[in-house]
């Protein structure tokens, strides 16, 4: 399976190219000349969802192995919708709200559903920077803030020595900042509350409620139960 590097690479190489009429691309035209989307066609369509896959078929050169890989069916049911997609990657639980280089990134049309899915190619402290197809009418680079975000589709790399990179700073009591929102949406995620017992407010305070849910996130865990999430409790956290 492909690497982070390779994937980045590959729509790396891509950036510029511009769709025809009437949303005319060359991704399709591989797709659907392979029968991807069998017995449907996606030419002439949105085509962001069918990029992220025809990046994926290109490094992996087999369509049963590069549905498999994105958790894909074998064609009953498959859709090249972003939601479609989404809810694959959700079924398998490999869907995340902290993003990494190399994700399928699903941007928020509502609760449920997602208006577009481009490649993470790197993160921010409260941005993230993809790689998108059928945006402006050619491949580009966007940089969006990660408040607009769904959340984030995770194939199962290849590691090949590739290095992920996110930065986070070390985050305690007092704080205010978008890594304790982030620390907070991953907590309300995995069920953790506050010492109120009430679910978690995503309001980017470190107050005694936060504390109190990464302390027990902590102790579930086994790291020293200091209350604040530093090198050990924020790799735990981006697992999941």
């Amino acid at each position: 399976m492909p690497t982070v590097k390779q994937m980045l690479d590959m729509c790396r190489k891509y950036l510029g190219t511009a769709e025809g009429p009437n949303n005319w691309n060359i991704f399709a035209e591989e797709l659907d000349k392979v029968k991807f989307f069998d017995p449907q066609k996606k030419q002439n369509h949105e085509y962001c969802s069918v990029f992220c896959d025809d990046m994926a078929y290109k490094l992996i050169k087999d369509v049963s192995k590069t549905h498999k890989w994105l958790y894909q069916p074998q064609y009953n049911d498959l859709s090249a919708s972003a939601t479609y997609q989404m809810n694959y990657f959700k079924k398998v639980g490999r869907f995340y709200t902290i993003p990494q280089p190399g994700d399928w990134a699903f941007l928020r049309k509502d609760s449920k559903t997602a208006k577009h899915v481009c490649i993470v190619e790197s993160v921010g402290l409260k941005t993230v920077t993809t790689i998108d197809a059928n945006h402006g009418k050619k491949v580009c680079r966007v940089v969006r803030d990660k408040k607009l975000f769904l959340g984030f589709g995770r194939p199962v790399y290849d590691k090949g020595g590739d290095t992920v990179m996110v930065e986070l700073k070390v985050i305690s009591k007092g704080d205010n900042c978008q890594e304790v929102f982030t620390a907070q949406s991953v907590l309300k995620a995995l069920g953790y509350k506050g010492a109120d017992k009430k679910v978690l407010a995503l309001d980017g305070k470190f107050g005694s409620n936060t504390e109190y849910a990464v302390k027990a996130f902590q102790k579930d865990h086994g790291i020293g139960q200091d209350g604040a999430v530093g090198a050990k409790t924020w790799p735990a956290l981006l697992k999941g």
